[in-house]
């Protein structure tokens, strides 16, 4: 199955009540569902961006998703 990777972002709430943005990604069919999806991954837009365009350029599959995101987190 074919799919694009894209940075998703949300907002986090801390212990205190206050907000940050966090930045995650997802795997998007062509159909526009989204198929596989992680958040708060990233605190660094450009770095999801990054990781978003290296599955893109790659044709990372839908199989080894959970791979690369762990691979990244383990970074």
């Amino acid at each position: 199955m074919v799919c694009t990777y894209r940075v998703r972002t949300d907002t986090m709430h801390d212990e205190e009540r206050k907000a940050h943005t966090v930045y995650g990604i997802e795997a998007v069919g062509s159909d526009g569902k989204i198929l596989s999806g992680f958040s708060d991954v990233f605190f660094d837009k450009q770095k999801a961006e990054c990781f978003a365009d290296l599955c893109n350029d790659g044709d990372l599959s839908l199989i080894h998703f959970l791979n690369a995101v762990e691979d990244i987190l383990a970074e």
